[in-house]
């Protein structure tokens, strides 16, 4: 019994060991474990296409395809429209002028960026796509490429940047003076936060060319940055408790160009900023998103909102809290207001 336990205490030492090693070793174990695009549906196109299935209207939802800059890569990519819009074009077949000319014609766009796991046709996404839609709003929604539908490998956090930059310029080619607003939940929320980092950094590089920022942003079920919620996990209190070996860990995200650092990417963002967070959120903890917001509220203009833990909200399901619809009609105005005030 004793020589059984030594050789069990050994080998959870090898074991404590190996896995930073592995996760450095191999980039791409590390990438599967974060990046987690694995449907059962698959990525067949006509999946993406049959909205009906989705609990989707093919009046209302148009399937089409980006293409990133740096890769090439097709984005899969739906437009829904607002639902007034929708029922107003019911007697005529859908096209893709129709679809177009709603994203110029001033009412708000919401792009939403999805987390780490499934795709754009996830039910609870969906649901959120629907009430976008039910307050008038158009919504863009996309796979990150290797997610759906969508082609290439995701392979750390500038591929992420990349997508989004190709969406935010399709976007923005197509809405004239329409406002745009951003909508990311877990993973997205970071997404999101390195895609205005990059849209900083090119405002100060040069003033032409340039993307404009959006109008708002909601964060829903944020973190500070990537390593805290890998950090945070339950099985991994044996490298939070040992300061060297959680440095080591922490610093695996770097190396792998992971960050996702949020705190920093959002640090004087010039945007209104809504978050959201459960307190009963088991996949990323709500302290993180609260940590996020007071960090924040120095240098931006954030609104945090928490929501208790007896409400059973969780991770995905923030967007069935009954205020919700008022929350986002508020938060909608007050950011368009803000910007008019701005401009004279």
């Amino acid at each position: 019994m004793f020589f059984l336990s030594i050789i069990i205490v050994h080998l959870f030492i090898i074991l404590y060991l190996a896995v930073p090693y592995v996760l450095e070793k191999w980039p791409s174990f590390s990438h599967s474990f974060i990046f987690k695009p694995k449907n059962t549906s698959g990525d067949r196109h006509e999946y993406y296409t049959c909205f009906e299935q989705h609990r989707l209207s093919h009046k209302s939802t148009r399937n089409f395809y980006v293409e990133t800059a740096d890769s090439g890569d097709k984005l899969g990519v739906w437009h829904i429209l607002p639902y007034e819009s929708a029922r107003a074009a019911d007697g005529y077949e859908p096209c893709e002028d129709l679809f177009e000319h709603e994203l110029h014609n001033n009412t708000p766009i919401f792009i939403y960026f999805h987390g780490n796991t499934k795709t754009r046709s996830v039910p609870w996404r969906i649901d959120k796509y629907k009430l976008l839609s039910s307050l008038g709003y158009n919504v863009i929604t996309f796979d990150y490429r290797g997610y759906g539908d969508s082609s290439g490998k995701m392979t750390g956090e500038l591929d992420c940047v990349q997508d989004s930059m190709a969406i935010l310029q399709y976007v923005y080619d197509h809405c004239n003076s329409s406002p745009v607003f951003f909508w990311g939940h877990s993973l997205g929320t970071a997404v999101v936060g390195s895609l205005i980092r990059h849209i900083t950094d090119a405002w100060k590089m040069s003033s032409s060319n340039c993307l404009p920022f959006p109008s708002g942003i909601i964060l829903d079920a944020p973190f500070t940055a990537l390593s805290q919620v890998i950090i945070g996990q339950k099985s991994m209190w044996p490298y939070r408790v040992v300061p060297p070996m959680r440095k080591r860990m922490v610093s695996i995200t770097r190396n792998l160009r992971m960050e996702f650092n949020t705190q920093e990417n959002l640090t004087g963002c010039p945007v209104p900023l809504l978050i959201l967070h459960a307190k009963d959120d088991p996949l990323v903890p709500y302290r993180l998103g609260e940590k996020l917001a007071k960090s924040l509220e120095s240098t931006t203009d954030v609104t945090f909102v928490p929501f208790a833990a007896e409400r059973g909200y969780r991770h995905n399901f923030i967007h069935t809290a009954p205020e919700i619809p008022d929350l986002i009609r508020d938060f909608v105005r007050s950011s368009l207001d803000k910007q008019l005030f701005e401009r004279t």
